[in-house]
């Protein structure tokens, strides 16, 4: 993983070198990198960069500034010009002048303080550990074993598993070992005299002061086009899948004359008739722009788990996206894109989605916090004392993270915006952006400072369902949001799930992983006769077409809700609230991320 990794030295006896060294070489491609360094007795800082990167160190008489990505200092990026006011800032712990998406760190030779800062979205990865007479931080967790050597000997996060469980993604701060921690959208580390503080400087909170969607479509529009040309210069590729957020970029790279572009879409080995990517092509076609599809190839099982477990270890499988998506993929593909482009886009945003939330309840599951009573298959294939600890576990966090919310009684819906900022953007979304980092810069004009900052100010009711967004862009770029086209993707098609689970040797794999050699902590909160049970199910179930017809009567349905999310709003509730259904979740879909969870487990079990 690209990023920095530094060692602070308690004791000031000038060892951090080797530890520094140790945890470079466990990373994961660590020979592709290139490496900038800073030694002394007191610390050690390693910028582990491929050469797209946007990186530096200054050193000045008494301290010392490092980073990686893009930060800004007063909308400026950092230089050695404006370093000086910012060190003046870090020194008093002062960061409203910072934005951008980095990671940011300040070491003092005079009082031997540290900081280490993460962006508002968590845009870089920051883990960290207090280890002995070290402080360590780095961008890859698993990095970390290279301790082991050294007399570490890491645990097991039982909660992490359950949280896994729930969502396909880890909570808040926490990894799957007990003491090593991730720093959080918008906090900072500091460590002086032998302490370790975790402080906040900045939260997605809402302050609905804009009255208007008129005046809502005028300041949104302002503060997404200043973040735009906040790009940098080169050829970007952008990854259009014919949606919302997609299309938007779209009209916004095809409005700027000097900006130079493709387009790309991709399956991950579906055979839909019709697919968001030829949505598309379709808009892409319409604006006389370079176009490509990428399908990914499912035939070659021994790739592609590999593929999967690669990906697990570089992005320490802190959620299933990756291995899910990206590693369908592959990365040839990510390696192919960087030959012929400096950056991709992406339309990933930290706001606004979902229908109207008339609970707290309903806000975590529109976040996709679950707690397992709410998904079908956790029953089926977890002891019952261990399903029924994991239950009251996520009861707590629930409750913990309602209570972490900053401003008294909170709208369901400001809620339910603040907790996929905090625990669905920064732990799943980015946790793809960390992987495609490994080969190419990746960017999201939708989470840099602006954007989000005009967020904030907008009225739940005009975030829901991304009315805000949908109505600025329809006005702004008409031709790419009135358009009638959509995509119709039917259910008789298989998922790649479906598709890698009839293969003999991929069964043969997910068994070996969950049956055969399970990890410790698997063979201890699964029944493996009901594990053994549910998974010769899905491998031996009879694929059921579900015919156009009867899909069109249920898209009807979900178009006739769908126009009063209130509606929509109250009946979610009753249900979830009576237990009258659960998630429908696929039990496919639901398998492969407790391979992934396996498969993760026998990274971190040591």
């Amino acid at each position: 993983m690209t990023g920095i990794i530094a060692v602070i030295d308690k004791t000031l006896a000038g060892s951090s070198n080797l530890l520094s060294k140790s945890i470079a070489d466990h990373m994961f491609e660590s020979h592709n990198y290139e490496i900038s360094s800073f030694e002394s007795d007191k610390i050690s800082f390693k910028t582990l960069f491929l050469d797209k990167d946007y990186h530096g160190i200054i050193e000045a008489s008494d301290c010392l500034i490092a980073w990686f990505g893009r930060p800004y200092y007063r909308e400026n990026l950092i230089t050695e010009e404006n370093a000086s006011e910012l060190i003046t800032d870090l020194s008093n712990l002062c960061f409203e002048n910072i934005s951008g998406h980095f990671e940011l760190m300040f070491y003092s030779f005079n009082d031997h303080k540290f900081i280490a800062v993460s962006d508002k979205v968590s845009g870089f990865p920051i883990y960290y550990l207090d280890f002995g007479n070290y402080i360590i931080i780095t961008p890859e967790l698993l990095s970390l074993k290279a301790l082991c050597e050294s007399g570490w000997k890491p645990s097991i996060r039982q909660g992490a598993i359950f949280e896994f469980l729930s969502s396909g993604h880890l909570w808040g701060e926490g990894t799957f070992w007990e003491d090593v921690h991730k720093l959080g959208p918008g906090k900072y580390l500091a460590f002086k005299d032998d302490e370790i503080e975790i402080n906040t400087y900045w939260e997605m909170t809402y302050n609905s002061s804009y009255k208007s969607l008129d005046e809502i479509k005028s300041e949104l529009f302002s503060a997404i086009l200043k973040d735009f040309n906040h790009l940098p210069q080169g050829k970007a590729v952008l990854s259009l899948s014919g949606g919302l957020d997609s299309r938007g970029l779209l009209g916004l790279l095809n409005k700027d004359p000097d900006r130079d572009f493709d387009t790309i879409s991709y399956s991950f080995g579906e055979n839909f008739e019709k697919s968001d990517s030829e949505v598309g092509k379709y808009y892409a076609s319409k604006l006389g722009v370079t176009y490509n599809f990428y399908k990914a190839s499912l035939t070659d099982m021994v790739c592609l788990i590999e593929n999967i477990e690669n990906a697990i270890i570089a992005t320490g499988g802190e959620s299933d996206i990756v291995p899910a998506q990206d590693s369908f993929l592959g990365e040839q593909f990510y390696r192919d894109l960087a030959i012929n482009y400096d950056f991709i886009l992406r339309g990933d945003e930290v706001w606004g989605w979902g229908d109207h939330v008339i609970s707290e309840k309903i806000a975590f599951i529109h976040t996709l916090l679950f707690n397992l009573n709410e998904l079908p298959q956790p029953q089926k294939i977890l002891r019952p004392e261990k399903y029924e600890e994991a239950i009251k576990y996520i009861e707590n966090m629930r409750k913990m993270y309602r209570m972490e919310y900053p401003l008294e009684n909170p709208n369901p819906e400001d809620l339910r915006d603040y907790l996929f900022w905090k625990h669905r953007a920064a732990r799943f979304n980015q946790n793809s952006k960390y992987y495609t980092n490994l080969y190419i810069p990746q960017f999201a004009p939708y989470t840099f400072n602006e954007t989000i900052e005009c967020i904030r100010k907008i009225p739940g009711r005009y975030r829901n369902q991304k009315i805000n967004f949908i109505e600025t862009m329809k006005e702004k770029f008409p031709g790419l949001f009135t358009d009638s086209f959509k995509p119709t993707p039917y259910l008789n098609h298989e998922n790649r799930f479906d598709i890698i689970f009839q293969n003999d040797q991929f069964q043969s794999y997910v068994k070996d992983c969950l049956l055969t050699n399970p990890p410790r902590s698997i063979d201890l909160i699964m029944d493996p006769i009901k594990l053994e049970s549910w998974i010769n199910s899905i491998f031996n179930k009879k694929r059921m077409s579900m015919g156009k017809n009867n899909y069109n009567i249920v898209r009807y349905v979900a178009d006739l809700l769908s126009k009063s999310q209130y509606l929509t709003a109250h009946i979610q509730s009753i249900v979830f609230d009576y237990e009258l259904i659960k998630f429908p979740a696929q039990d496919e879909n639901y398998l492969f991320r407790v391979l992934v969870l396996s498969l993760a487990l026998r990274q971190y079990e040591i």
